[in-house]
């Protein structure tokens, strides 16, 4: 089972990803193990029974003994993972900008009509997700206030890089710009991790959200060069 302190987002069941949500009931009795995936680290912890999390909400979850091992708001947040297998396998570093990435950054932006000469770097990380040798990079782009409620000219964007048969692709996975005075509302985008949470030897990524009243953890799975980044896990705490 997959899981954060304020929610379960849901587990692998051999042949297909189960929601959490959806399903109602979760597959622990207690007292299980779990390796949490945060960044770069992982780091071992317990959890109980299945019980309400989230007020008001109400989600499903389990209290987890080291909940502060997840990291904190406003992030970035890991997940935590009954699994018995070594669920960081793949290479998952942070590099330094020589500027090119806050380039890429401003070229996304542009797309989006916001002219940002030279965008804040707020997380680049190296990975390897599918272990084949071809590194995917991770970039977070992020100008907003503490309190997310943005002015015309705040922007995040978390997005990753990745060459396919010799072309460099793009796969941007939240983004919040803010153009005019109507896009108060804002999220700051982050990643948390990345972890193989179904044992099938490849990586997930875990992307994070954060807004004025509250939190969302993602699960992203590279499906295949064709199908690229597709969102298997989701949970959320907030108003």
């Amino acid at each position: 089972m997959v899981t954060v302190s304020f929610g379960a987002l849901g587990w692998w069941d051999g042949s297909s990803w189960i929601d959490a949500e959806t399903e109602g009931e979760l597959p622990i009795d207690g007292e299980e193990d779990y390796q949490v995936v945060r960044l770069g680290e992982v780091a071992m912890t317990t959890g109980g029974a299945q019980t309400v999390v989230c007020d008001p909400l109400g989600l499903i979850g389990a209290e987890l003994a080291d909940p502060e091992l997840l990291g904190e708001f406003p992030g970035p947040i890991g997940v935590a993972i009954s699994a018995p297998w070594d669920v960081q396998p793949h290479l998952f570093q942070e590099i330094p900008d020589d500027g090119s990435y806050a380039g890429f950054a401003a070229e996304l932006l542009s797309d989006r009509g916001l002219d940002v000469a030279n965008p804040q770097i707020k997380q680049l990380f190296r990975t390897d997700l599918e272990g084949d040798g071809v590194n995917e990079v991770l970039v977070v782009a992020e100008d907003v206030p503490p309190n997310f409620l943005m002015e015309p000219g705040d922007y995040s964007i978390a997005f990753m890089r990745k060459v396919v048969d010799g072309e460099v692709e793009t796969a941007v996975i939240h983004e919040t710009v803010a153009l005019d005075e109507d896009d108060t509302f804002a999220g700051g985008h982050s990643f948390g991790g990345a972890g193989d949470l179904n044992n099938d030897g490849k990586m997930e990524l875990i992307a994070n959200s954060a807004y004025f009243e509250g939190f969302n953890v993602t699960v992203w799975e590279y499906i295949n060069d064709d199908l690229g980044l597709t969102m298997v896990l989701e949970t959320g705490c907030g108003v």
